[in-house]
């Protein structure tokens, strides 16, 4: 896709046209990725496409028949209200659009953060309320050093959350919730519906698995990194990694060098 991953066609022909020359390297398929939260139909219909156009020309023009094409879909995670992805139809007709191609390699798709997404859920409870010019405000022990959503702008996005024992109350009041840095940017959410909530309530933040926590700015003004749980289906619990304090990594240690 003219980005810095991956080569152009050229070099890959270049490389099937020498291949003789290196006998101990097999060359298995091709591997194709675009992006990712991709939702329109028209284009993954367009790159299948162009791959099996392309696939086709390795075969007439340097007799390369590819036994794998893995393909990095990009499929997309609802993550924020009223931008519903309906999956099922999505599915259906992109698994129609592999039936059209011609050429028939192993298909291998990387699902990425759509599977990984709802696996996920980011816990953080309420520190403190307030009001300021007409606001109501929760501010939080957690923030965006600790969770990010992609495709969130200016906090303006409403993600699925819920309060922590409350989720069948209905909303009676829109709140706009912080995270405990010391910088303005650190707004989570604006005006999010929630029910009666007070300090020491937990908020929910779903569809968190995939990234989320590490694309957070970790180290930003060195504040405690949250602890990481997993749930098995039987319902054990392991913890993964205990809070962790980032202080050593951002506090300078010292030691003399001797030149």
């Amino acid at each position: 896709n003219g980005s810095q991953f991956g080569m152009d066609e050229k070099d890959v022909e270049t490389i099937l046209r020498e291949r003789e020359k290196h006998p101990l390297i097999h060359i298995v398929g091709i591997q194709y990725f675009s992006g990712t939260q991709k939702t329109s139909i028209k284009k993954y219909a367009r790159e299948l496409h162009y791959l099996d156009e392309y696939l086709q020309k390795l075969q007439t023009a340097y007799g390369y028949t590819a036994e794998e094409l893995e393909y990095g879909t990009g499929f997309p995670v609802d993550y924020f209200l009223g931008e519903g992805v309906e999956d099922d139809v999505l599915l259906k007709e992109f698994s129609d659009l592999l039936k059209e191609m011609t050429c028939r390699p192993k298909i291998i798709l990387e699902l990425g953060r759509s599977m990984a997404a709802c696996c996920g859920t980011y816990y953080t409870h309420i520190v403190d309320i307030k009001e300021n010019k007409g606001i109501s405000y929760a501010l939080t022990d957690g923030g965006m050093h600790q969770m990010v959503y992609f495709g969130q702008f200016m906090a303006m996005k409403k993600p699925y959350l819920s309060v922590l024992g409350k989720e069948n109350e209905n909303a009676v009041q829109d709140w706009t919730i912080c995270g405990s840095l010391c910088t303005m940017n650190d707004i989570i959410v604006k005006q999010m519906p929630l029910p009666p909530v007070t300090v020491g309530d937990v908020l929910c933040f779903e569809r968190t698995g995939a990234y989320c926590l590490t694309e957070g700015i970790s180290l930003f003004l060195t504040r405690e990194l949250p602890a990481v749980y997993l749930i098995k289906a039987d319902g054990t619990l392991y913890c993964l990694r205990r809070p962790f304090e980032t202080r050593e990594l951002n506090g300078p240690v010292y030691e003399k060098i001797s030149i």
